[in-house]
């Protein structure tokens, strides 16, 4: 009965617009006066300051909330003194203050602007995405959305909330389907910018989809946003891969204890030290974040072990020394460096990529995801 109710509730929230609603703020209105002009380009503005910040927000919330906290303060500024005759000029505002308030976890206030936003203009599309997001949990934000969608399928920012939702249900091969269906719509109504704007999300939910799925997963997925550390590169390792199941002896062993296992296997060493007894893995161990140069290390060192041949391990260096040749293929790494071996190696069967084609970058941050990316294909 509920869900009857609610749907009727959205059938007649958007029939009563579905025939005028347009494409655009700009076009919801016609701008006579230079004062309307400008008042709507202040608030193309901050539209464009939200989704930047929401786009942050999806993908590592607490970062975001210091930027949440700015704009609140613009638009909140900007309401109070701003001149808007058009009703809906000033519920897409409120609509976005509204937001912003429940990104901070202010739900009273969220729901003060939502009802003053609904007033104004229910079907303004970032008001119904206020209605959305104020749903108890994503299962009812979900519902929310499809009822919309069934009266106004052409959406785009209730079907991005939509692949939102269904990324962090962990349905990722959904959510990317629906990402790329918001950004086709928003492209054909010249708002490029959501493109721009909502990419890394589309290649964070893609990647994520690439390496795993719902049920292999262990920790959250707003969490793969995070640098790598030693801890999270050997959890993961053991967690979401088959080439470590050697190494276990219980389901729940400590990581510190998984960690003492892989030094001794030398997994940290760099590939030069690999048969030397005393060979040191403390420069990885003492990071307290993960480089691509040291994330090379652990992979080469993993893929050599998962071939079964520890000539491998200096193949490049040696074969470098043979032949005289001094120059390095890779433009930012020197052929005396000691994880040559395993920069060269990841790169030539594809675990890692030279993300300009000639540059690898190697003290450049790593993520989770980018390592869990990488240690799946190995496992491949």
């Amino acid at each position: 009965m509920n869900k009857i109710i609610k749907t009727i509730k959205y059938l007649v929230l958007l029939t009563s617009f579905v025939f005028i609603s347009c494409a655009t703020l700009q076009n919801d209105i016609y701008i006579s006066t230079e004062d309307n002009a400008y008042i709507y380009s202040s608030i193309e503005y901050y539209e464009t300051g939200f989704i930047k910040i929401d786009c942050a927000y999806q993908l590592e919330q607490n970062n975001a909330l210091n930027d949440t906290k700015t704009l609140l303060s613009e638009i909140t500024e900007y309401l109070s003194g701003a001149k808007m005759a058009e009703p809906v000029l000033k519920a897409r505002l409120t609509a976005l203050k509204g937001l912003l308030h429940e990104m901070n976890g202010d739900k009273a206030e969220s729901q003060t602007c939502y009802r003053a936003a609904k007033a104004l203009q229910a079907t303004d599309r970032y008001v119904l995405l206020l209605g959305v997001r104020l749903e108890k949990d994503d299962s009812a934000r979900l519902e929310a959305c499809h009822d919309i969608l069934k009266i106004d399928s052409q959406n785009p920012v209730i079907l991005l909330e939509t692949a939102k939702i269904l990324l962090r249900k962990g349905e990722y091969k959904n959510a990317v389907a629906k990402i790329d269906e918001a950004l086709i719509k928003f492209n054909q109504e010249n708002l490029e910018i959501y493109t721009e704007v909502y990419n890394p999300l589309k290649e964070y939910a893609w990647n994520l989809y690439s390496v795993t799925n719902s049920n292999s997963t262990k920790i959250s997925h707003k969490n793969l946003t995070q640098p790598l550390t030693v801890s999270s590169m050997v959890e993961l390792s053991f967690q979401n891969s088959t080439l470590f199941d050697n190494y276990k002896s219980s389901a729940n062993q400590k990581t510190e204890k998984l960690i003492s296992i892989l030094k001794n296997e030398r997994y940290f060493s760099a590939p030069v030290d690999h048969h030397d007894e005393n060979a040191s893995s403390e420069e990885l161990l003492g990071s307290d974040f993960i480089s691509r140069r040291l994330c090379a290390r652990f992979l080469w060192n993993t893929f050599v072990k998962k071939q079964g041949d520890s000539s491998l391990y200096t193949k490049y260096s040696t074969r470098y020394q043979l032949s005289g040749r001094s120059r390095s293929p890779i433009a930012d790494i020197s052929v005396s460096n000691v994880d040559f071996d395993a920069i060269l190696g990841v790169v030539e069967n594809e675990i890692m990529e030279l993300p300009d084609g000639k540059n690898f970058y190697p003290n450049k941050s790593v993520t989770m995801l980018d390592f869990l990316k990488w240690i799946k294909k190995i496992e491949e």
